[in-house]
């Protein structure tokens, strides 16, 4: 009973900031006005309008959306990112802003899929995190999702890469635990792993993860949350469920404008190369970039750790 009020506060806390609503109905609005939101933008301000186009599929018999990226420079094989926003109240525009956070990425030889977890117009956040209702209708969505967009360019179905922000890294959690063989690797961002997947996870194949997390986020506290524990927790059970090195083999920072912006840990393992965590030290409970969030470019962090654990095209 405890864990599920807990679960409330938190999943209502990660929906109601007016922030971040605001920034949803932003992104509904011209062009040449991007929204400041949680997540930040890829240099590319409104532009990355014009490189996206929303989708309708069936999951479960129901309609299910995503905004979809086809880089112009296409070529058979390319890998998809799949890259799953937070937790938002308005539907059919949450994809938007995560589009909006890789839009530097664009056109780079990558098909993005940005999903909208929201099909009712009353679900908010992801099923299988923080919900006890069917938790593997998402996982089957995904699942479609990727059918849908093979059969719409040519993609490598063993390079699909997994991203979540927030209560999409904590649905990505989730799916590297009851779904791994779908995806060649994953990546979380401003969540940690829920104490039930703790205790309960066992996936079938380890794949790769990097997980980042902002030192300021007051909404997902790397100190702890009521249904996660602290960052360490999270550290100590990747480490060990991927059978890891106790100790990391390496600690890279990364420095810009003469101070340290983001600390990692990199840790060996026996069942899938290795394991990131990283800090950044002035992130807040937003997605890292260049310009915002902390000045870490975690595209580029996440991408150049997948080329080297996760199979991903260079």
């Amino acid at each position: 009973m405890y864990r599920l009020i807990a679960t409330t506060l938190l999943i209502s806390s990660l929906i109601s900031c007016n922030w971040f609503k605001g920034a949803a109905r932003k992104a509904k609005e011209v062009k040449n006005a991007p929204p400041k939101t949680e997540i930040g933008g890829g240099g590319e301000g409104a532009r990355f309008e014009n490189k996206i186009e929303m989708i309708e599929l069936q999951s479960g018999g129901i309609r299910r959306t995503s905004f979809l990226h086809v880089p112009s420079n296409m070529r058979d094989g390319a890998p998809l990112v799949i890259s799953l926003h937070g937790g938002l109240k308005e539907s059919d525009v949450k994809g938007r802003l995560m589009a909006r956070a890789w839009s530097s990425e664009f056109d780079k030889g990558i098909v993005f899929a940005f999903p909208n977890s929201s099909y009712s117009g009353s679900e908010k956040a992801w099923f299988g995190f923080m919900d006890g209702r069917d938790s593997m209708k998402d996982i089957n969505f995904m699942r479609d999702l990727i059918d849908d967009i093979a059969d719409r360019v040519a993609i490598d179905k063993s390079k699909v890469y997994l991203i979540g922000f927030s209560a999409g890294a904590g649905f990505t959690w989730y799916a590297s635990c009851v779904d791994p063989q779908t995806y060649a690797g994953f990546a979380t961002t401003s969540m940690m792993i829920e104490y039930t997947l703790q205790e309960t996870c066992q996936p079938s194949v380890k794949r790769p993860m990097i997980h980042i997390h902002g030192a300021r986020d007051k909404k997902v506290d790397p100190n702890g949350t009521p249904i996660t524990g602290p960052i360490q927790l999270t550290e100590d059970w990747l480490v060990g469920n991927r059978r890891c090195t106790k100790q990391p083999r390496e600690t890279p920072v990364i420095r810009g404008g003469g101070e340290v912006l983001a600390r990692g840990k990199v840790f060996d393992c026996r069942t899938c190369g290795s394991v990131e965590m990283w800090i950044v030290e002035k992130g807040e409970h937003c997605w890292p970039t260049k310009n915002e969030c902390g000045g870490v470019d975690a595209d580029k962090l996440i991408l150049d750790y997948w080329r080297r654990e996760a199979g991903f095209p260079s």
